[in-house]
């Protein structure tokens, strides 16, 4: 009895002593900055988290908690390392921690995606078993998952079921969230015969504005200047499929901003006001290949020093905390002088939406009664 009382004692010591090892590279990790700074002794504590093996999964999981895109990184390839690593020796990681891990919504939302991808290599059922209950999931990766799932489920119903098919897509165009699924879901509706949904509404994208400019950008000194107070604001509507607006519909063609045969470099302001029911977290978020600073309530929240980068949904994100009642955002959107024809663009898309994609209860009092505009020709941008 005495022989098997110390057993447990040193083997509680081992444990003890591995947690804390653990912890401590953990802790290395998480101080490396975007910069690269920390990154040699992160190395080393990379080395010894990784030798930790499969006991370490779950710490480095709930180490996602708070860490930016750079430590998340190291995390997430130590753990592939590890899981490697039991691949080539036959094993697989603990099916049961992962799953536990999974259904603690309050984990890091990419810390679970990761952990659901995981638990998928170590058990080939639990995608089936798991992803039918995770449609309204709190983390985009997994509620992707789950839609994805699903999507896969109502199409093999059949030609022969379209009213439930159609019912089923509804119910999945409610849950998805990633544009790129809430488009072929809506696409699916319509073939089978169901009103084509609102993907605009759905996506939280801002279609009602106030706009005014153009203003001086020569030099490109209007990205750092303070917006001019404005007396007069434009209200536009843009009728473009996604709500992109399109500046020179409201001030003129690129050919109407040239001088002497060359383009001017202007901003322009475009402001929108809402009302949100309460206080709440909420993000903005923007696409443009334009210079770009936006502004919540009279404070900046995000900017973007650079012309002519490529543009896609949700490529600029600004959180940000809403008051109830009446809220503001002014977008400042800067063209430079450049002629080429790739670098006509001045244009932007913005959505308020939750932090997986969800839009918000908002009431936009921007321009309630402007006709929505058609996008230009592609011709009449250059």
């Amino acid at each position: 009895m005495r022989g098997q009382f110390i057993l447990l004692l040193a083997l509680l010591e081992v444990s003890a002593t591995t947690a804390s090892e653990a912890d401590a590279a953990l802790s290395t990790i998480k101080s490396v900055k975007r910069e690269g700074a920390g990154n040699e002794q992160a190395a080393a504590a990379w080395k010894a988290l990784v030798k930790q093996g499969p006991d370490a999964v779950p710490a480095i999981l709930a180490a996602f908690d708070g860490a930016d895109a750079t430590v998340a990184n190291w995390l997430r390839s130590a753990i592939d390392a590890i899981a490697e690593r039991e691949q080539a020796d036959g094993r697989k990681l603990d099916a049961g921690k992962l799953e536990m891990f999974l259904k603690d919504t309050k984990r890091d939302p990419r810390a679970r995606a990761f952990a659901l991808e995981l638990l998928a290599q170590a058990d080939p059922e639990a995608r089936a078993r798991l992803l039918p209950g995770l449609l309204d999931d709190p983390s985009a990766g997994v509620r992707r998952e789950a839609v994805a799932h699903a999507v896969k489920f109502a199409d093999l119903l059949g030609s022969n079921a379209d009213d439930r098919r159609r019912a089923e897509f509804q119910k999945l165009f409610k849950a998805a969230r990633d544009v790129d699924q809430v488009e072929a879901i809506a696409k699916k509706i319509k073939e089978l015969g169901g009103a084509e949904p609102d993907v605009i509404a759905h996506m939280g994208l801002i279609t009602r504005w106030e706009l005014a400019g153009p203003f001086d950008n020569s030099a490109l000194k209007g990205f750092a200047a303070t917006p001019p107070k404005v007396e007069a604001w434009k209200e536009f509507a843009t009728g473009h499929p996604r709500a992109q607006v399109e500046l020179y519909q409201a001030f003129g063609t690129a050919k109407g901003l040239k001088k002497d045969g060359k383009k001017d470099a202007v901003y322009a302001l475009c402001r929108t006001e809402f009302d949100s029911p309460g206080e709440r977290s909420a993000e903005i978020r923007l696409a443009t290949q334009n210079a770009v600073k936006v502004y919540c309530n009279g404070g900046e929240v995000f900017s973007r020093d650079e012309y002519h980068h490529n543009q896609k949904l949700d490529q600029h994100i600004a959180r940000v905390r809403l008051k109830k009642g009446r809220n503001e955002i002014v977008v400042k959107i800067c063209q430079d002088d450049m002629t080429p024809d790739w670098t006509f663009a001045w244009e932007f898309q913005c959505r308020m939406c939750d932090e997986i994609g969800g839009a918000i209860p908002l009431k936009v009092l921007t321009a309630p009664n402007a006709v929505p505009v058609k996008p230009l020709p592609p011709k009449e941008k250059k």
